[in-house]
């Protein structure tokens, strides 16, 4: 893991994600871009905003109200990148100019990034889980590990890490995260299946299920868990406050369009409500 994306706004929240960010950055020596999008809209012809603004002239009120705005924006920047808290990691500012999603995926892609850690204010309302936000749609489609948190936190107080899976169309990438983790911070992992009445199973099923996954990936230092719970989402978020978790791991695959209106995703549900990071991977269908 060598590139980290932060995606700021410059809040409370994205300022969580930074400091996390960097612990991480810190302890695999990897560098982390601090990135923030200017809400300008796609037609005024901005898009390759650098952070400079080099390419600005002063010839007409949108270039000058650009201008303005972009050296607010490198001042907090700096700002976050002088301060001597966050010293001993690499970290590159970048700004750009449009529909925030869209340009956070864009940079995944051209910078090939490896992790991103990003704030999100989660949703207290049924309109507001409806209309998505800007966190929800890069856990959805981004094609590299997210971590998504709403509350400040240590690496090095993480110590019991929750996998949530059926355990049953589980890929390898996302066992080696789950490893790789567990070592970096030093935690135990707690395989964790949702009972549901839909697709209820009895214990001595679902702890057969766990096991397997667990002797064929040849975990260690781990628990296994079966959570009995009307929704699965609702049912991670119980668990993981019951048995006081520091972070849940789980899988998307990313539905679009009208299936993902049918079925939901259990993992945007979960970064929604969850008080505690939640660390998501996208895996193909």
């Amino acid at each position: 893991m060598k590139k980290i994306l932060v995606p700021t706004d410059f809040s409370d929240l994205a300022g969580y994600a930074f400091d996390f960010a960097h612990q991480i950055a810190k302890s695999l020596s990897a560098d982390i871009e601090l990135f923030h999008v200017l809400d300008i809209p796609d037609s005024m012809g901005y898009n390759d905003l650098n952070v400079t603004g080099s390419q600005l002239r002063h010839e007409n009120i949108d270039d000058i109200y650009v201008i303005k705005l972009l050296e607010v924006t490198k001042k907090k920047m700096m700002k976050i990148i002088n301060n001597p808290k966050y010293e001993g990691v690499r970290i590159k500012p970048r700004i750009k100019a449009g529909s925030a999603y869209k340009k956070i995926y864009d940079e995944i892609i051209s910078e090939k990034i490896d992790l991103i850690v990003m704030g999100t204010a989660g949703t207290d309302s049924w309109e507001q889980s409806v209309m998505g936000t800007t966190a929800e749609r890069v856990v959805r489609f981004a094609n590299c590990p997210v971590i998504s948190m709403r509350k400040p936190a240590r690496l090095d107080k993480i110590k019991n890490l929750a996998y949530a899976s059926d355990f049953e169309n589980d890929h390898a990438i996302v066992t080696e995260l789950i490893s790789d983790l567990s070592a970096l911070m030093n935690s135990k992992i707690h395989l964790v299946k949702i009972n549901t009445p839909s697709h209820f199973q009895n214990d001595k099923e679902n702890y057969a299920v766990i096991k397997s996954f667990a002797d064929d990936q040849k975990l260690k230092n781990y628990e296994m868990h079966v959570h009995n719970h009307q929704f699965e989402e609702d049912g991670i978020v119980q668990f993981s406050e019951m048995y006081k978790m520091d972070m849940v791991v789980m899988t998307t695959r990313g539905k679009t369009g009208f299936a993902r209106l049918l079925e939901g995703s259990i993992a945007e549900e979960v970064v929604n409500y969850s008080k505690i990071p939640v660390l998501t991977c996208r895996i193909s269908k």
